[in-house]
């Protein structure tokens, strides 16, 4: 907490530094070192090295982040494997996790779309409509971000020659 403490006062890097090498599973200090850190891939670095941390102590805040970080740097596979392999306990407003999932499937879909493998994109795009139970998400009574998956689920059945499931979708 002192080195921590010191870090805020004077804000010298190298207190926090130390603060994170020192008590990696204090959530506080990961938390700030990540505050102070603008680009996503020095702030991935930092949660990959802490991974065990995260995972392990209920600090799903940080672990969302990680996989949101994974998804903005096109790294699908990794965040898809961190969610599907984790708990994410919910709170009221707090949904970054699902987000990231959504996220994933729909931009790997989308990568599949662009390469032409229709059938790949659709199975990633419908995956983008599940709601698994470790994500603790239920479907939203106004339906989320369905219109937009379905649309995506209707743009590679078109291609596909299913004119009919694509209008339906």
């Amino acid at each position: 907490d002192s080195l921590l403490a010191a870090y805020m006062l004077g804000e010298e890097q190298a207190y926090l530094d130390e603060a994170l090498e020192r008590f990696p599973n204090n959530p506080h200090v990961l938390l700030v070192s990540l505050r102070g850190c603008v680009d996503p891939g020095k702030r991935l670095e930092i949660l990959e090295k802490h991974h065990k941390y995260t995972a392990n102590n209920n600090i799903s805040d940080a672990l969302a982040r990680e996989v949101m970080l994974h998804v903005q740097l096109g790294r699908y596979d990794k965040a898809l494997k961190i969610l599907n392999d984790n708990y994410f306990r919910q709170w009221e407003g707090v949904s970054k996790a699902y987000g990231s999932y959504v996220d994933a499937h729909l931009l790997k879909g989308l990568n599949f779309y662009e390469k032409r493998r229709f059938t790949d994109a659709l199975v990633e795009f419908r995956k983008a409509l599940e709601y698994p139970e470790n994500m603790m998400v239920a479907r939203p009574y106004r339906g989320g971000r369905e219109c937009q998956v379905y649309y995506y689920i209707g743009m590679a059945q078109k291609k596909m020659g299913l004119l009919d499931q694509a209008i339906s979708s």
